[in-house]
């Protein structure tokens, strides 16, 4: 045992924690095959406390190596942008005809999965204090805001500063945040805040970059480089880059993202996120040609569960079958969505509606649906949709293209086509319990439901199932009828997980 002690020196944060956990859950009896149990058991305190020592250190030994990439290995990349695809969407709501047709549409010619990421333990409270309670903060301490949320964070003194915008000076502010114990301590309790919250890696970059705002108000360079460190030095693959002007973030995402520059590594994307007030460099930075050390993960921007933000109530009201639907909104919510990066369809579909808008709804729309069969159900829900929100495009409302999140078609005046699908998405497996999958066409987004009854209408075949178009864009249609743009083209299909 001893000898094997000798050479093992594990190189990976990963291998740290496999050992240590298989060590720490096996039973003692496993060591003592040759040597008597005492001596089994003072072989692995010895070992168990050499891993504790060696993984204390490890990311000392990971800053170490680091600091030798950032003296050495700068060099210029090049700025690439991949901007969201505009469909062509119609100018008015189309009207469907008063009878529909029985067609196979074209079968799919890509299938874009789901992801899952695994959640962290269910807090007891439904929502977080509104600060950050963790520990005792020393009597000097100052509050930023976190989309309505007032956290308190320590004073910290002596933070690191930038003297000059190049790799010497990003190096010695590496260094210098690395000396400064109460700014790791403060980041340590960022994270315990980051759990509370429920705060999937996206919203954790935010949580870091408004900390950072309050911590260095009159460097807007500081603040990134502050944000860079936090997010590397826990797990997460980001770099930085800078210009003759400007140091900038680049963060490397796990699903694409659009409307943003990005640069490429090693056949990475990272894409640069301008701070506030910051105007993004025009055609190449500067950025280190190296990772940090050990298993940096991307940056997930898969949201299975959405922030358990302290509510800044809103309200709207939709028109439906002589009867009026309040809606609750979490303005505080609607704020972290906008916030979001534009991202592919298929995390928008995957992405949950909050249990108080849904609550709401159940009270005034669950009654329509008393008695009803699931074709039924369905075709109730799609004249909400078709008649209930007002239509107009995304260019119209925004000068650009926006994907919504299932709560933000119930807060924004308008919506269009793919945020009614990815809506009807969620009211179809809430009331009805239908698989459905997304129809993502070159001009069009639509809804494909798999009934357990025998209906005619136009239909994708897939899977060996039916999957019968539901289109909450096109007025008056009821389930299996499929506009005219959609009838001679081959869709993507998105997959939708079980909510």
């Amino acid at each position: 045992m001893k000898k094997i002690l000798n050479i093992i020196y594990p190189k990976h944060v990963s291998f740290f924690l496999i050992i240590w956990s298989i060590l720490t859950f096996l039973p003692c009896n496993l060591y003592s095959q040759n040597d008597s149990k005492n001596s089994s058991e003072q072989d692995f305190q010895y070992f168990k406390k050499r891993i504790e020592k060696d993984f204390s250190g490890f990311k000392n030994h990971n800053d170490s190596a680091f600091t030798k990439f950032l003296e050495e290995t700068w060099k210029e990349f090049t700025l690439f942008k991949e901007d969201i695809c505009i469909r062509k969407k119609p100018k008015e709501q189309p009207i469907a005809p008063k009878t529909r047709e029985n067609i196979e549409l074209p079968r799919p010619d890509t299938v874009i999965n789901f992801k899952e990421i695994k959640l962290p333990p269910e807090q007891p409270e439904e929502n977080p204090p509104p600060k950050n309670n963790h520990g005792k903060l020393p009597n000097e301490t100052m509050f930023f805001n976190f989309f309505g949320q007032k956290l308190e964070i320590p004073e910290i003194i002596n933070i690191p500063s930038l003297d000059g915008i190049d790799s010497k000076n990003i190096l010695a502010f590496y260094q210098d945040y690395l000396k400064n114990e109460k700014l790791l301590n403060m980041v340590t309790s960022l994270n315990l805040v980051s759990i509370d919250f429920r705060l999937n890696d996206c919203g954790y970059f935010f949580l870091i970059r408004n900390a950072a705002e309050r911590i260095f108000p009159n460097n807007i360079n500081e603040r990134v480089l502050f944000t860079w460190i936090t997010l590397i030095r826990n797990g997460l693959n980001a770099k930085v880059g800078y210009d003759k002007e400007n140091i900038y973030l680049l963060i490397d995402f796990d699903g694409k993202v659009y409307n943003l520059k990005y640069i490429n590594f090693i056949g990475i994307r990272y894409y640069l996120l301008p701070f506030l007030n910051q105007n993004p460099p025009q055609q190449s930075l500067q950025s280190y040609n190296a990772k940090y050390p050990g298993q940096a993960k991307p940056v997930s921007i898969v949201l299975n569960d959405l922030p358990r933000l302290k509510c800044k109530l809103g309200n709207r009201k939709f028109d439906f079958n002589n009867d009026t639907i309040p809606v609750p909104l979490n303005i505080a919510l609607i704020d972290f969505l906008n916030d979001y990066p534009c991202c592919e369809l298929q995390v928008y579909f995957n992405a949950p509606v909050s249990e108080d808008v849904l609550k709401s709804l159940d009270k005034h729309i669950k009654p329509f649906l008393n008695g009803k069969t699931e074709v039924e159900k369905v075709d109730i829900l799609l004249r909400f949709l078709q008649n209930s929100f007002p239509y107009k495009t995304d260019q119209e409302q925004f000068g650009r293209e926006k994907y919504f999140f299932g709560d933000e078609s119930f807060y924004y005046p308008y919506t269009d086509c793919d945020d009614r699908a990815i809506l009807l998405s969620h009211l179809v497996k809430r009331y009805t319990n239908l698989e459905t999958i997304g129809l993502d066409y070159p001009d069009h987004v639509s809804l494909g439901v798999k009934f357990q009854t025998s209906i005619s209408g136009d239909y994708i075949t897939f899977n060996g199932y039916k999957y019968f178009i539901c289109d909450p864009t096109y007025i008056g249609a009821h389930s299996g009828m499929a506009m005219e743009c959609m009838k001679n083209k081959s869709p993507k299909i998105i997959l939708i997980r079980n909510q």
